[in-house]
């Protein structure tokens, strides 16, 4: 399988765009565009998102842009969901119709979970994500709750902490460097 995941940039904010757009309609995951009038401004959220990614890859939002054969495929965005960046959701992903059931969106997946080995990870699978919801659970991730709306959000453990320095020492060495000096108990739950 010829697959590569990469952080998207501001040519793919269309791509971007139809992936959520169409991931929403199928109940995959909520998007806020419910009119004509809120979309000027998703595209705008999702233009920033993509540029922020493209200047810096560890940002608060980071677009994946998922290829094979040098052709976009899937998307797959992700968010920090505490300040120190130990915790992170995994807010969509969404492969297209003509490569699902191959293997690209567990391809996909577990690139990510490559990426993000040294965090925690959420993530929230609405009703019609039944098979994101197993693949999950085959990786590490256990249930945590359902939602009101009805979406059942599992988590994958971070690594211990002393291990963070081997997993991308040339991001995190200073910052856990320093986490680790410190009497204090840990700046997110393990639990």
């Amino acid at each position: 399988m010829n697959f590569n995941i990469r952080p998207g940039n501001p040519r793919d904010q269309g791509f971007v765009c139809s992936r959520l757009l169409n991931g929403s309609r199928n109940g995959h995951f909520h998007i806020d565009v419910d009119n004509k009038q809120k979309m000027p401004t998703f595209r705008a959220q999702v233009g920033r998102a993509l540029q922020s990614t493209q200047t810096n890859p560890h940002s608060v939002r980071s677009i994946y842009i998922a290829e094979s054969a040098a052709q976009r495929i899937g998307i797959a965005i992700v968010d920090f969901i505490d300040p120190y960046g130990f915790n992170r959701e995994i807010h969509a992903m969404s492969i297209l119709p003509e490569y699902q059931g191959r293997g690209y969106g567990g391809a996909l997946l577990d690139q990510l979970l490559e990426k993000l080995q040294i965090c925690g990870i959420y993530v929230r699978c609405g009703a019609a994500s039944e098979t994101m919801y197993q693949m999950l659970l085959h990786r590490c991730f256990r249930y945590l709750r359902t939602t009101e709306g009805g979406y059942r959000v599992v988590k994958r453990e971070t690594l211990d902490p002393r291990d963070l320095m081997t997993a991308q020492p040339e991001y995190h060495g200073v910052l856990i460097e320093k986490w680790l000096q410190q009497e204090q108990a840990p700046p997110f739950s393990a639990g």
